[in-house]
Parts: structure tokens; C-alpha cells; sequence
């Protein structure tokens, strides 16, 4: 008799976990919504404070969850030929372990770098992408202790960036 309370509340707490688990990542999609900038791009965001604003040649769009997790998209008009070489050697010789991978076709996107540490121990995923007269950089950061807590929506921003 005691075997068999201990075998149903055991399978009941599995059960109950199993659909705690599927809520959770339920709830996490809901919090994403898509976007659609008038500056050309549309990407799939959490529901995070979010601002744009131009800079000088370049346009800036944050959402943020705080100061230290961000998602950034950086637009660029006419910056200088070398510029996807100039911002990979800067990461580089800020992590000499990041690692780059290089898309030549614009579907898949420049140059993603796929993590880098800063000295504020801070990790950064970043992809690049020339188009035209125009360079868009994205940038996705936490801090090394809770990155990957937010790795879900870094991975969905990379995934659904596109140019319009």
C-alpha cells in the first residue's frame, strides 16, 4: 500500500513538472514579439524597454532588460571598406578566444562573432552584416554569470533579423 502512495504521487509530481516545464517555455514565447524598425530591419524582441536614436552616420536601437542586458542594432551609412575587418580585429584583441564565423551569403549575414568576453565580464554575442552602402551590427549582452539565462532570446534576435 505505501509502495503504491509513493508510485502515484512520484508520477503525479512528473506529470505536474512536465506542465510546469511546457508553461514556462510557453510564457517564454509570448514575451517576444516581432518588430519592425523604420530604419529597415524587423526582428523578434522580448518585451523589454526598447528606444532608437540617431547618432551622427549611424542610427542606434537598444532593448534593454537593465544597463548590463542588452539586445543592440547598429546602422551604419557608408562606413569606411574595411570595417567588418576593423571591428573583428578590436574584438579579438579584446578576447583573443572569440570565435568568428564568416557568411558569404546575406541570408545567413557577414561575420557573426559567436561569444566574446569583455573586461567587464560581460559576454557578447555580435553579428555583422554589410548590405549596400550600409553596415548593421548586432550585439546581444548579459553578464558571464546569467548569459546564457537569456541565450533563448540572444539566439531568437539572430535567427529573425532580417533587411527589408
Amino acid at each position: 500500500m505505501k509502495k503504491s502512495i509513493t508510485k502515484t504521487i512520484l508520477i503525479i509530481s512528473i506529470f505536474y513538472i512536465a506542465i510546469l516545464l511546457l508553461y514556462t517555455q510557453t510564457l517564454a514565447d509570448i514575451c517576444v514579439t516581432p518588430y519592425q524598425s523604420p530604419s529597415g530591419f524587423s526582428v523578434d524582441l522580448p518585451a523589454w524597454d526598447r528606444s532608437e536614436m540617431m547618432r551622427q552616420n549611424a542610427l542606434e536601437f537598444i532593448c534593454a532588460h537593465s544597463q548590463h542586458i542588452y539586445i543592440k542594432v547598429i546602422k551604419l551609412k557608408n562606413p569606411p571598406d574595411d570595417i567588418l575587418h576593423y571591428m573583428s580585429w578590436k574584438i579579438w584583441d579584446t578576447d583573443p578566444n572569440a570565435h568568428f564565423v564568416i557568411k558569404d551569403k546575406l541570408e545567413d549575414g557577414g561575420i557573426i562573432i559567436s561569444t566574446y568576453r569583455n573586461k567587464t565580464y560581460s559576454l557578447h554575442r555580435v553579428r555583422m552584416i554589410q548590405q549596400k552602402e550600409y553596415t548593421y551590427i548586432i550585439e546581444c549582452s548579459a553578464p558571464e554569470k546569467s548569459f546564457y539565462n537569456y541565450e533563448k532570446y540572444f539566439n531568437r534576435v539572430f535567427k529573425s533579423f532580417t533587411l527589408q
